[in-house]
């Protein structure tokens, strides 16, 4: 009787420490964060020059959020960091045709054209305004 006591106290002993365990670790897991938050968490790494982190985030943003309203300005980026700032032509077109064929009438659509026109000839971004602005 005595040792199905001691096995029973040993039982409820285990159930008690795996159902603390399971309590600490769904207490200490990171929340998963927003799209919102991933969309600032992807301006942050751009702003500190991090642009493959940045790209990252935006592909996440891209990939797990496709009714979010950052998404066409996460596609849009991705352009804006391959045609300016990585020189990346391929991608760079790439990024802005899913923009102009997914989002054709946004209010990035307009400079997507341009920015895609910029990448295509393999021009920089600020040459083409430092151009516009001396020919008046």
């Amino acid at each position: 009787m005595v040792d199905v006591m001691r096995e029973k106290e040993a039982i409820l002993k285990y159930f008690v420490f795996v159902l603390m365990m399971g309590i600490l670790i769904v207490s200490c897991a990171e929340s998963v964060p927003s799209e919102q938050q991933l969309y600032e968490s992807a301006r942050n790494y751009e702003a500190a020059m991090d642009f493959d982190n940045a790209l990252i985030v935006y592909d996440t943003i891209i990939e797990k959020y496709p009714e979010s309203q950052n998404r066409y300005k996460a596609i849009f980026m991705k352009g804006y960091i391959y045609t300016d700032l990585l020189k990346d032509k391929n991608r760079a077109i790439e990024a802005l045709d899913l923009l102009l064929a997914e989002y054709p009438d946004c209010d990035l659509a307009d400079d997507a054209r341009i920015m895609r026109e910029i990448a295509e000839k393999g021009a920089d971004l600020m040459s083409v305004f430092d151009d516009s602005s001396g020919t008046e």
